[in-house]
């Protein structure tokens, strides 16, 4: 064969090559990151049994965490590949579709729910709950804020989960405040101060805030709201309501460093979050690890009530029933340093 017609069989290899890769291309998802893959989590202790938290039977073989339809969509904030995905269409399950008046910034509105007394705030970064429960001592309460995930906004989320109702249940001496979350990762984080939030909210409902253990749980996505949270040195406990998406290290390091180090307590509720809460296991050996969630707070052992790092596997949950059953953030909180009512 000629030398002319070599050079012409290879440059057309070269360009089919090239035209196959870029179809191909075309239909690829971004990779996961290496992030998502599971960690043996060796050093944590079963609760119960005294072993290791690799030895309970579970895949600890490092297998992605897989996201299904009504869970969170990690962004390149999670350490992975930056996606560029189309605008969702919020017509369409599992998005809420529960309508809510709109209200101005600088509104307030006032009414009872569940007992207890409500304000519905309007800000420039999105409306704000606070609940003040019946019986409420302020000399003795904590604050608890509570951040919804993916597919909703603040509203919905007050009535699809009923938050007044559920933080009624858990009988916890606080003010409860929910304020705007990112319904979908490419938002950004409404409230990025949580010093700010909370000056915002004793100022418009003209209450002192309570001295007390302060308390953030999320779900789902709202750990982005966490993240943005942790150099507030006075957040005492954090909730993972299956909301380990993000890395692992910010928490490693609000666990581990600071004066308040040794007094911070991390809970997490895990569903779809697997892998990365497993990760955060390995790092602390004074874990207690527990493969269930009881169905009452009296069922807990005292080690898991005084676990400065817990792991709750919700067993017969899914990702969006951790909130929406109304029964795991009720037990959940009853865990925090918090006084009773």
């Amino acid at each position: 064969m000629s030398a002319p017609r070599v050079v012409f069989l290879i440059l057309s290899l070269a360009f089919l090559s090239a035209c196959a890769g870029q179809t191909a291309g075309l239909h690829t998802e971004p990779a996961p990151s290496s992030a998502d893959a599971g960690t043996p989590s060796s050093g944590a202790v079963d609760a119960g049994t005294g072993s290791a938290a690799a030895e309970d039977g579970g895949d600890l073989d490092g297998g992605e965490a897989d996201l299904p339809a009504s869970a969170d969509v990690p962004g390149a904030e999670d350490g992975g590949t930056e996606a560029k995905p189309q605008a969702p269409d919020r017509t369409q399950p599992p998005w809420s579709q529960t309508p809510t008046p709109p209200i101005e910034p600088g509104q307030v509105e006032k009414d009872t729910v569940a007992g207890g007394r409500h304000w519905r705030i309007g800000t420039e970064n999105g409306v704000v709950h606070v609940w003040r429960p019946p019986g409420y001592r302020a000399a003795a309460a904590g604050v608890v804020l509570y951040v919804h995930g993916y597919f909703t906004n603040v509203d919905q989320a007050w009535v699809d989960h009923r938050l007044a109702e559920q933080f009624r249940d858990s009988q916890m001496n606080a003010l409860f405040i929910a304020p705007e979350a990112p319904s979908w990762f490419n938002e950004d984080v409404s409230w990025k101060s949580l010093d700010e939030l909370l000056q915002r909210v004793s100022h418009v409902t003209r209450l002192k805030l309570p001295d007390g253990p302060v308390v953030a749980a999320v779900h789902s996505g709202g750990y982005r709201t966490l993240q943005s949270w942790l150099d507030y040195e006075k957040l005492d406990c954090a909730i993972m309501l299956d909301a380990m998406y993000g890395p692992t290290d910010a928490y490693h390091a609000w666990l581990t460093h600071g004066d308040r180090a040794g007094m911070k307590r991390f809970i997490m509720v895990t569903a779809d979050t697997e892998p990365r809460s497993r990760e955060l296991l390995r790092r602390h050996r004074e874990a207690i690890k527990r493969n269930d969630l009881p169905k009452k707070f009296t069922d807990f052992t005292l080690r898991e009530r005084k676990a400065r790092v817990l792991y709750l596997k919700a067993d017969g949950y899914e990702h969006m029933e951790v909130v929406t059953k109304a029964e795991v953030l009720p037990l959940v909180l009853k865990l925090a340093p918090l006084r009773r009512l």
